[in-house]
């Protein structure tokens, strides 16, 4: 096989001037390389990426026969010259990294050692840094750990001194003397070991201090204040510290309430009951925790009688003193239950006696309460009989015998007495006042009832009605009316049809007053509409309305009475992205009204509704919090789908960062934003939305849309003068920043870049820097930059050689440029053909092998080429004869051989006939 392939090879070779073979192998091998130095550079390890790239390079020739330009191009591609490039940009990069490690290392040397200033290592760090985000090499990385370590130690000691520093200023210098320490074991200069010898030399005044300061504690527990003030005092003269001088105050102040405490003593004993209340008060002012002056306080109000202030002054205290001087206070009262309450606790002897006593007479005043009652009750006089019931139950508590009485007895015939009166206004009021009482289902049928025969005679009472009927209809089942019916089982009740029959009665009574009453209409239909809806859900769920005594109050009762209910519990919003799961707990909230509008549809009712014109949120209250986003949803919906989108703004921002935990809402929002886009005026207003539009959303259509009015911007600053291509460039750059994969955005950059690179390579061709002028166009990606400029290359390289104005090293060169740049074009390969041919005639030439380079030039393909060839031969040589004397035979080898190329040249006919050619 071997053989097989070495005679392929020669072959190729001798014919091709290409071992095919080894070709297809170093092929093969060139992609696997190219493809490792690329994985190499991705994991930044630039060195070995440039240096396998270098060696791939070096495997193929840069001028090589036309069989193999032929196969590279076919099997390669354009492999070869993105590698080089490539390798190219890893060298400036390995480059610069070396130029940036060798500046961190100049500030490395130049770091002056102290701790306290860590500038010039965190330069080093940042340069450092900076060269790891292009290179991963081991140098770099091992200067990162050496400047880290060493700002680490430079932070830790700068930490050690603050706080050594901090404990001296409050004169602990033995915890200051401790950091000291510490942090002279980082760094030993002078600056720490000053701090630790001034340490050193107070550590014994703060020890005699402490000493001072532990005797004054001592005293002062055992009550000994003046004699703790004096030790402190004289401690403090010598070493002023703030825990002694905070001590002192603390001293003065107890010092001045036990003297207070003292005076009031004093004056009470005095009877001079002003000045001792106003010394106890000062003393409670000085030393609230001193229960002595307040326990003084409350006697001196129990020897004036002012029985109530006495217990007020024993408010949150407890103790066997305070019990009875309270009980005592409520004797003074009339209050016999408090007092027996108080006192049942005591163990004294005196007590118990004084205990029966009070016992005895809980008891004889139940008794003239219960006569009281019972002559209320034969007078008729039942309310009396109530008040005087309510207040016995009360005072003391339970009473089967009171209760049954009430109950049974007196509350039936003051309600029969109300019925019979007919009097629907007091009826009503007092149906309410049962129901808030008793909350069951019985008074609130009532009220139901009291409140439609109200609303008959008194139109401006229906919003009671609108409240009692809706409730009664949500407790249906629990009706007593509905119950133990003779003449109907209670199976074969429809609820759901007795349901339906009054709640349609109910909504077309409010639906008669839309022609007489619109504001009126308007009104109890946002009532009836808050419960219609709170309805449908309780219906759904239950478990989730809010309920007294297991009875549901549905929103409107809950806002009519929420202050009869302090505890009933309101069911939370939860988490769930689901709209409807939130809506019942919402109507229960300040909000409610505008929420049943927003849900039912009406969004400009709900926004006439909201109890607020502005957001304010508050996450804590769960419902409210929902309550609100939700009516500024609703809202922000409404004026998109009015095409008013600059009235959305508001309420949108506001819910901004919640419209996430919502998809319904955000995808419904990105779908009216959409739907706006027709309508917008101009680009201003365009640019004003898609900021508004982005901003809100972030979908995938905002920020195509967002970009998108940018870039109209930027085309039109562009067109109008108003920016640069590079300004416009710049924000185009900064806009793939956010969508990277924008069409249009890339077109846009595509045409951008062309325009600039066009005026940069003008301006080099005005200039003759065609080197540097093949060198941009090669680094540019737009092909037709590449095309435009072969095509002036080819150009110079037509007319020079027709003209004679270049020489074989431009010839070369143009050839090659327009090669390099187009190398699929066939008029560029045949030209690089002739600049190849051109340069290998001139370099045989400057090597004085004048006889090979007219061989050469005899046989080539390019009757130009010959031509050219032919005259530069003549006219070097008579130029030569013109400056100095060129021997005869000389002169004649030139033109001969000048004839033996292009024997046939137009152009220099005359000069052969003079030499005898012809």
């Amino acid at each position: 096989m071997n053989a097989i392939a070495n005679w392929i090879n020669s072959l190729t070779r001798m014919v091709f001037q290409v071992a095919i073979i080894d070709f297809f192998k170093k092929v093969s091998a060139t992609k696997k390389d190219i493809k490792t130095a690329k994985k190499m550079a991705g994991k930044k390890h630039l060195m070995r990426a440039a240096k396998i790239g270098n060696l791939t390079l070096y495997k193929w020739s840069s001028s090589p026969p036309f069989v193999e330009e032929k196969l590279r191009q076919l099997f390669l591609k354009d492999l070869l010259t993105d590698l080089r490039s490539r390798v190219n940009f890893w060298k400036r990069q390995i480059k610069s990294v070396q130029k940036m490690v060798a500046s961190g290392q100049a500030l490395e040397k130049s770091d002056p050692g102290d701790p306290m200033d860590a500038t010039t290592l965190s330069k080093a760090l940042s340069i450092y840094r900076q060269c790891q985000e292009i290179i991963d090499v081991a140098v770099v990385n091992q200067a990162i750990a050496r400047c880290e370590h060493k700002i680490t130690k430079y932070n830790q000691f700068r930490t050690l001194f603050g706080e050594g520093q901090k404990y001296a200023q409050q004169k602990q210098y033995k915890k200051a003397k401790l950091s000291f320490d510490r942090a002279k074991t980082l760094f030993d200069i002078p600056l720490i070991r000053d701090a630790i010898a001034n340490c050193s030399g107070q550590i014994q005044g703060q020890n005699q201090y402490e000493t001072k300061l532990q005797q004054a504690f001592d005293l002062a527990t055992k009550g000994e204040f003046n004699s703790a003030l004096n030790v402190v005092n004289s401690a403090l003269k010598k070493f002023p510290r703030q825990d002694g001088q905070k001590l002192v105050a603390e001293l003065n102040r107890v010092i001045q309430g036990k003297n207070c405490y003292r005076r009031g003593l004093s004056a009470e004993q005095s009877q001079n009951f002003p000045e001792a209340e106003s010394c106890y008060k000062r003393s409670i002012q000085l030393l609230p925790e001193f229960t002595e002056s307040k326990i003084r306080l409350a006697i001196l109000s129990i020897k004036t009688q002012n029985w109530q202030q006495a217990i007020a002054h024993l408010q949150g205290h407890s103790g066997e003193q305070i019990s009875y001087l309270r009980g005592f206070a409520h004797l003074g009262l009339g209050e016999l239950k408090q007092a027996e309450r108080e006192w049942r606790s005591l163990s004294h002897p005196q007590i118990d006696s004084q205990l029966k006593v009070v016992r005895q007479l809980m008891r004889l005043v139940c008794l003239k309460s219960l006569r009281q009652i019972e002559q209320f009750v034969d007078d008729n006089n039942l309310d009396r009989a109530r008040a005087t019931s309510a207040q016995f139950l009360q005072t003391y508590g339970s009473d089967p015998l009171v209760e049954g009485n009430l109950n049974n007895h007196i509350q039936p015939r003051l309600e029969a007495t109300i019925w019979e009166s007919q009097d629907w206004h007091q009826i009503a009021r007092a149906t309410e006042q049962s129901w808030l009482q008793n909350g069951d289902a019985k008074s609130l049928h009532n009220w139901a009832i009291a409140t439609y025969y109200q609303a008959q005679i008194a139109p401006e009472t229906r919003p009671d009605w609108i409240v009692a009927a809706t409730t009664a209809l949500a407790n249906l089942k629990r009706d007593p009316a509905l119950k133990n019916i003779p003449w109907l089982p209670q199976s074969s009740i429809d609820f759901h049809e007795v349901f339906d029959h009054f709640f349609g009665n109910l909504e077309t009574a409010i639906d008669s007053l839309k022609d007489e009453n619109l504001a009126e209409y308007m009104k109890l239909r946002d009532r009836f509409r808050l419960d219609a809806i709170a309805l449908k859900f309780i219906k759904k769920s239950p478990h989730r309305a809010a309920k007294i005594n297991d009875m549901i109050l549905l929103p409107g009762c809950y806002h009519r009475h929420n202050h009869h209910f302090p505890n009933v519990r309101v069911s939370q919003a939860s988490n769930s992205t689901s709209t409807e799961a939130n809506i019942l707990p919402a109507l229960y909230t300040s909000w409610g009204l505008a929420v049943a509008a927003a849900f039912d549809g009406d969004v400009e009712r709900a926004i006439y509704l909201k109890p607020s014109r502005n957001y304010q949120f508050n996450s804590y209250q769960k419902n409210e919090y929902f309550a609100q986003k939700f009516v500024a949803y609703s809202e922000g919906c409404h004026h998109l789908q009015k095409q008013q989108w600059r009235k959305s703004v508001d309420p949108l921002n506001a819910i901004k960062t919640e419209l996430r935990s919502h998809p319904e809402w955000h995808r419904e929002l990105d779908r009216l934003c959409q739907s706006q886009l027709q309508a917008l005026a101009n680009s201003e207003e365009q640019l004003t939305f898609g900021d508004f539009w982005y901003q809100l959303l972030g979908t995938e259509a905002s920020r195509s849309y967002w970009v998108e009015s940018r870039i109209q911007k930027i085309v039109e600053d562009l067109e109008g003068d108003r920016i640069s291509y590079h300004q416009g460039l710049s924000r185009l750059r900064e806009l793939q920043t956010v969508d990277s994969n924008n069409p249009r955005l890339v077109q846009v950059i595509a045409a951008i870049e062309y325009q600039i690179e066009a005026e940069e390579l003008e301006k080099l061709l005005k200039n003759n820097q065609f080197e540097r002028l093949f060198e941009k166009a090669k680094q540019s990606q737009n092909r037709e930059i590449k095309t435009k400029t072969a095509q002036v290359f080819a150009e110079i390289f037509v007319a020079g050689f027709k003209e004679h104005k270049l020489g074989f090293e431009d010839i070369y060169n143009f050839a090659r440029w327009t090669y390099e740049l187009v190398p699929d074009d066939p008029n560029a390969r045949e030209m690089y053909e002739i600049g190849r041919q051109s340069k290998e005639i001139n370099d045989l030439m400057k090597n004085d092998r004048f006889e090979e380079a007219v061989n050469r030039a005899r046989y080539c393909s390019d009757d130009l080429l010959r031509q050219y060839v032919a005259e530069h031969l003549v006219i070097s040589i008579i130029e030569a004869s013109k400056r100095e004397n060129v021997p005869p035979h000389l002169l004649l080898q030139f033109i001969h051989w000048a004839y033996q190329i292009s024997p046939d040249n137009p152009a220099l006919t005359s000069v052969y006939r003079e030499f005898g050619m012809y």
